[in-house]
């Protein structure tokens, strides 16, 4: 009689002896010292609209048995040893001496212990009907008695013994065991199909970060950007070419990818996972894949907040919603060390990253709905006030202030992400109704302190927030269908960065200028170039005219053409060099085009060239010859 059996008969005639006295899962209906329960329910949010996470109920019984929501979750006696066996049967008879104060039923309950075989037999044929359909949310709920052969889904089992049904299983705060050569075979690089099978705790995810970068060193980074509440490392991964692997060549543009903000949202996360690996093992394989790589930068953070995701809370440790607790247009005039003060430690980590990086575009991944969500979140935004980089496009119009100077931009962005999703441009899901799957934020739901409005505030990165599952942890089984919905637009999105209008901006000696403005004619916000003089900016399908300034000096303006597939091919490359006297431009929009008024005023060319004054009393003749000084016409 094999030692599993023994073990296992223990089990059912415990959960047996619990029901018959009175206890059902996820409820504390006994005090009896051996059993403790635990029920974590969080229900915080500012969209009553969007789906919470649901209620996970633990239960613990003596001698190292743990049960989450009918799942067997841990067993500390795991050795065969004769000792186990003697101290598990001294503990039953004991149970059933206290029970019934015979010793009758204590030699029935021994005899029952080496009658196991009939046992063993209908808790196979449980294991056959109903494994294959029950699917656990963690990565250690099937517990293993001794050789994978004799794994053991315990769900359908304990269902038997409850009248309740069995909620959907939720991760918690504790840590799990994971054999080391877990993802031996799951990253054979001979296999470059994905599946997103389980949810991996913070243990499990650090060690698929640390094995990605092992198996694929060419192309794969791993870097921590800072630590949350609790200690728990915030790490990210680089995934480029392997000419980038030290440092990014010039002109290539970073996109970022941001999951787990909240930590009972939990899809983004896998699907962040799952990316990582479908790109990587892919790279050489797929051309789309390998030209992706070999073109863009592409930085992946699995979870902002590590510790809700443990605890399966909306926010932090604290208690905090990391989505509210970035500055807003309020602080754009402070220095930027002011802007970490007083702030959540994973919104610090994370302000630094986006502020220290020229991302080009970015994802914040988040659950409750289904819709691809654009800025602005807040209305009422007047950021002209407070600093140049961006100009008055609202016209008196109020109703325009919710909306960013880069408004069709932005949709263009959400509904590519929306039209390449399974069913996102459907529009129609059980949890909200978004036409063509794209909202802006402020008509949706105002919200402040938001990361997508930070971006765009104050970096030239523009972000989209993402709203994957209707359900904010649904069950694991669930998620390869997820993966199947997203794999498409996940990866055409990170198209987006390399399509952007680029290039280097230099002075008259062909040195390259930092924080050079890159205005685009009709645009009301500016970016800036980076360190190197490098600059990209994402512009909608059309012609677009194009300068560089930097103090009283500008470039020449150049015209440029974005394709309707502007995101198939590496965008256009425009350098541009600061070197004629700044015409000031003045920007006003109306609904439909798009006018531009300069204080420059110009004569009829005559023989000599043409006049140009710029201020009153400064004129510049403009010639074959060249710039000078304006020549005074005869009277």
């Amino acid at each position: 009689m094999s030692l599993h059996c023994h073990i296992f008969t223990l089990i059912l005639l415990a959960l047996g002896s619990v029901r018959i006295k009175g206890f059902k899962l996820g409820k504390a209906t006994d005090t009896n010292s051996d059993i403790t329960t635990e029920v974590f329910d969080d229900d915080s949010t500012d969209n009553p609209n969007k789906v919470e996470a649901t209620t996970t109920s633990i239960v613990t019984f003596g001698g190292g048995i743990i049960f989450e929501n009918g799942v067997l979750k841990r067993y500390t006696t795991t050795s065969a040893t004769t000792e186990a066996i003697t101290e598990t049967t001294e503990t039953n008879t004991e149970t059933t001496a206290e029970t019934t104060e015979t010793t009758t039923e204590t030699t029935e309950k021994t005899t029952e212990i080496t009658e196991t075989t009939a046992v063993d037999d209908v808790t196979t044929e449980m294991v056959k009907e109903f494994d294959s359909r029950i699917v656990n949310t963690d990565v250690d709920t099937s517990f293993v008695f001794g050789t994978t052969g004799d794994a053991v889904n315990f769900e359908k089992v304990v269902s038997q013994l409850t009248t309740e049904p069995i909620p959907t299983t939720e991760n918690t705060h504790h840590e799990h065991q994971h054999d080391k050569h877990e993802y031996a075979d799951h990253l054979n690089t001979s296999r470059t199909e994905v599946v997103v099978e389980h949810y991996h705790d913070h243990v499990h995810l650090v060690e698929f970060i640390n094995i990605l970068e092992k198996e694929f060193p060419k192309i794969v980074t791993k870097y921590k950007i800072g630590s949350s509440v609790e200690g728990r490392d915030i790490l990210a991964l680089k995934i480029t070419s392997e000419a980038g692997k030290k440092e990014r060549p010039l002109g290539i543009p970073m996109i970022k990818y941001v999951a787990n903000m909240h930590g009972d949202e939990s899809v983004g996360r896998e699907m962040l996972v799952g990316l990582a690996e479908h790109l990587v093992k892919n790279y050489g394989v797929i051309e789309r894949i390998t030209k992706l790589i070999d073109t863009t930068e592409i930085h992946l953070l699995p979870t902002m907040n590590p510790d809700g995701f443990e605890r399966v809370t909306r926010g932090n440790f604290n208690g905090v919603d990391l989505n509210r607790g970035f500055p807003g247009q309020e602080s754009l005039s402070i220095e930027r060390e002011e802007l970490f003060e007083d702030r959540e430690k994973e919104v610090v980590s994370v302000m630094k990253w986006i502020l220290d990086n020229p991302f080009v575009a970015s994802i914040n991944f988040h659950d409750g709905a289904v819709v691809a969500n654009y800025p602005y979140d807040e209305k009422s935004l007047q950021p002209w006030k407070k600093t140049s980089l961006f100009r008055d496009h609202h016209n008196t119009d109020v109703s325009k202030l919710k909306l960013t100077p880069d408004n069709e931009e932005f949709v263009r962005l959400a509904s590519l992400y929306s039209a390449n999703h399974r069913t996102m441009h459907n529009g129609n899901h059980s949890c909200e109704k978004f036409d063509r799957g794209i909202t802006n934020g402020a008509d949706w739901y105002e919200i402040k302190g938001g990361m997508q409005d930070f971006n765009y505030l104050y970096t030239n990165c523009m972000e989209i927030t993402l709203e994957l599952s209707c359900v904010k942890k649904p069950k694991a089984y669930m998620l390869q269908a997820e993966w199947e919905n997203n794999r498409e637009a996940l990866v055409a999105y990170l198209e987006t960065a390399r399509g952007a209008v680029h290039g280097v901006v230099t002075d008259q000696e062909g040195n390259t200028v930092d924080r050079a403005r890159i205005e685009v004619i009709g645009r009301a916000k500016d970016v800036l170039t980076t360190e190197r003089g490098e600059y990209w900016r994402v512009l909608a399908p059309g012609k677009h005219k194009v300068r560089a300034v930097l103090g009283d000096l500008q470039s020449d303006e150049v015209e440029v053409e974005i394709n309707d597939d502007w995101t198939s091919e590496v965008g256009p490359k425009v350098d541009l060099q600061i070197k004629i006297p700044l015409a000031r431009i003045v920007t006003t929009t109306t609904t439909t085009t798009t006018t531009i008024t300069t204080t420059t005023t110009t004569e009829d060319p005559g023989p000599e060239g043409t006049n140009l004054y710029i201020l009153p009393g400064v004129c510049l003749n403009l010639s074959l010859v060249g710039i000078r000084g304006c020549k005074e016409r005869g009277g």
